[in-house]
């Protein structure tokens, strides 16, 4: 992981210890995002021949995405953006069997190392396949500050409440370990709570767009993310509050209203 301000200039590095063949597809949102992407290619295409597709995080885009890259024989992908752009690469590493890499631009949710993608992507996607699809976590992060601290304040409110849902989290992981004989890890639960530990003891210090604030944001929110890795599952990050935010997302769908960003659903389930 490569983590602080200018982050984003040692993907070149990266791609080199990885032994990194071209072609390699790049996937970022339509608009902030898309900037970063245009950028990282502009540094990148005189070594490598770069794919760039810009996806607003639907199924459909999702769907052409994939035949570009098995088309193309991408041997890596770059997600570059907040939740929807990861998602989207997450799932095509794996139906691709290629590893893949993320530059995240918002502090905004814990899936930036999480082996996981958000509940209404992953209900879509059962829906149209017919199959659920196991993604991994990324094989490198580079987490520049610089970048994140020009995302939207809310985002910052939004890091900070799915790091505060790690706490009922947890506690729903141990009652289903007590009373269901689920798989439970005290060193995956540890890491999550400790994720919730470090938010909640710099709260006062929080503020968007402080290089400090996003460096214990980040620093939590992967903390997290690689708890989950470590369980196997999403248990350590998300309980009954993370069902919460999803009987929203749902709410929402049927009402055609756009729903609040998760960690400020999940914050408020907890």
């Amino acid at each position: 992981m490569f983590f602080g301000p200018n982050a984003i200039s040692k993907v070149g590095e990266v791609l080199r210890s990885l032994s990194i063949r071209s072609p390699i597809l790049l996937i970022s949102g339509p608009s902030v995002t898309k900037a970063v992407a245009e950028d990282l290619v502009s540094s990148l295409e005189s070594e490598y021949k770069i794919l760039h597709v810009a996806t607003t995080g639907g199924l459909e885009d999702l769907m052409d995405a994939i035949k570009a890259a098995r088309k193309s024989e991408v041997d890596l992908l770059i997600g570059v953006g907040g939740g929807k752009p990861l998602d989207i690469t997450k799932i095509l590493a794996a139906e691709l069997g290629v590893r893949y890499l993320v530059v995240p631009t918002s502090a905004s949710h814990d899936g930036i190392a999480s082996p996981s993608v958000s509940f209404t992507l992953s209900r879509e996607i059962e829906e149209r396949m017919g199959r659920a699809i196991r993604v991994e976590a990324p094989t490198a992060i580079l987490a520049d500050t610089t970048i994140i601290n020009r995302a939207s304040p809310v985002t910052f409110k939004s890091g900070f409440g799915d790091l505060v849902a790690k706490i009922t989290a947890v506690r729903d992981w141990e009652l289903a370990y007590k009373l269901r004989d689920e798989p439970y890890s005290e060193y995956a639960a540890s890491m999550s709570l400790l994720s919730a530990k470090i938010a909640m003891d710099h709260a006062h210090e929080i503020r968007a767009r402080l290089e400090e604030s996003t460096r214990i944001l980040v620093k939590a929110l992967i903390g997290s993310g690689v708890a989950m890795s470590i369980a196997g599952s999403s248990r350590p990050a998300s309980g009954s509050e993370h069902m919460f935010s999803h009987a929203l997302d749902i709410l929402s769908s049927e009402a055609g209203v756009k729903p609040a960003p998760h960690g400020i659903q999940v914050a408020i389930g907890t």
